[in-house]
């Protein structure tokens, strides 16, 4: 075999080598850029879910639970208290023997799930959000406040 062979032969197994290695390390690359981003969605999850667990600024963090001035405006704006009013003896069985706090998780769950808002609340809704600064969710945290009180008065 001449030298040239050789080298030739040589050539070729750096070559091939180094398209194994680029290859390797792409894929490395891929599998390290594909667990970041499950590792950012995770992380985006909890913050989720570590806000949703603050107080919105439309109620206090002292206990029990109570509207802020900026709660008492949107509770006078979209007149909460007769809503939770005619809206309380329908859920009177829901409560019965229920201690006060779990009567605040039973109207906080119940404003965000089963209220069954029509077209003109939801309006209501995000306008007073809008015209108070807050968000969506503060607003149905005046209405799960003031239905839990009339609903705690209820029950004694």
């Amino acid at each position: 075999m001449e030298w040239w062979h050789i080298a030739l032969v040589g050539t070729m197994v750096t070559v091939v080598g180094s398209l194994v290695g680029i290859g390797i390390w792409i894929g490395s690359g891929n599998t390290d850029r594909k667990a970041f981003r499950e590792f950012m969605a995770e992380v985006r999850a909890d913050i989720k879910a570590i806000l949703n667990r603050l107080p919105s600024d439309t109620i206090g963090g002292q206990s029990p639970l109570a509207l802020t001035a900026k709660g008492k405006r949107v509770s006078l704006q979209l007149n909460v208290k007769a809503w939770a009013n005619q809206l309380a003896p329908s859920l009177v069985d829901s409560i019965k023997d229920k201690k006060p706090y779990d009567i605040q998780e039973f109207c906080f769950d119940y404003v965000r799930g089963n209220l069954g808002l029509t077209d003109k609340m939801e309006s209501q809704i995000k306008d007073c959000a809008y015209q108070e600064g807050t968000d969506r969710e503060g607003v149905l945290d005046v209405l799960a406040i003031q239905l839990r009180d009339v609903l705690i008065e209820t029950n004694k």
